[in-house]
């Protein structure tokens, strides 16, 4: 096989090329014949009234667009030349000498006001009296009248007893007769309760008082000075604190009661 024979083997035939061209036409006239019969119509714009709003704007700037108001007559216009030309006045004082020129009068600043300051200060405004409302009259109240509290009998600690709380204290009772103190001196242990008490002087009474004063004193209770706390074993041990207890008897209170006639 020779190389003219396999080109004339790979070239196309008459017969195919035909072939392609028939296709080709027929499809030309298939586009023609399904678009050749429409048109293309060309719409036109419907004329249609137009509705525009107007801006607010100000009567001022209005009346500005009017020409008529710039043409009104004035001295600088067109007419400028016929108005009236009023001369203007110049001051030319009367020449009162010859030989003397004019002499004018000169202010000085610094003295503006100074004929004012003086009439102010020889003539000070007068004083306006202050009228003052007078105080109100001291008054006291009106108090009724205080009853006398007859003081009762007392009880007064002395020594080192006397900045020691007192924790029960007693009522004593009121006397029928005029006495003087009990006194007793009692020795307080650190818990506060009284370890001896002896009576040192007597008040006279009958009534047995002095006994009383004693039984008081040895059922007396001060407040307690024993140390507390975790230091207290290596606090000093206190010891007996002696005191004097006075019994201050008072007489019974005189009653309203109307004196017995003879």
């Amino acid at each position: 096989m020779t190389l003219t024979n396999v080109a004339r083997r790979r070239r196309p035939s008459g017969k195919f090329l035909t072939a392609i061209g028939f296709v080709f036409i027929l499809q030309v006239a298939l586009l023609l014949w399904s678009g050749g019969g429409t048109t293309i119509v060309q719409l036109k714009p419907v004329v249609k009234p137009a509705y525009q709003l107007g801006e607010a704007r100000a009567p001022e700037l209005a009346a500005l667009e009017d020409p008529t108001l710039f043409v009104l007559p004035h001295e600088w216009g067109f007419s400028g030349d016929a108005w009236m030309k009023m001369p203007r006045l110049t001051f030319e004082p009367q020449p009162w000498s010859s030989t003397e020129p004019l002499r004018w009068l000169l202010t000085n600043p610094e003295e503006l006001g100074e004929t004012l300051n003086q009439y102010v200060e020889a003539h000070p405004a007068p004083a306006f009296p202050v009228t003052l409302m007078p105080e109100p009259a001291l008054t006291y109240p009106r108090l009724a009248p205080t009853l006398r509290l007859w003081p009762s009998s007392t009880l007064r600690i002395e020594g080192g007893l006397a900045q020691r709380r007192f924790l029960n204290s007693p009522q004593l009772p009121f006397v029928t007769e005029a006495l003087t103190n009990s006194v007793v001196e009692v020795l307080v242990d650190p818990h506060g309760e009284t370890f001896t008490a002896v009576l040192v002087s007597r008040s006279g009474s009958t009534n047995n008082l002095d006994d009383l004063a004693l039984k008081i004193a040895k059922a007396s209770r001060f407040e307690s000075i024993e140390p507390i706390g975790p230091d207290r074993a290596s606090a000093p041990e206190p010891k007996l604190v002696q005191g004097t207890l006075i019994f201050e008897w008072q007489p019974q209170p005189p009653t309203n009661s109307r004196p017995v006639l003879p």
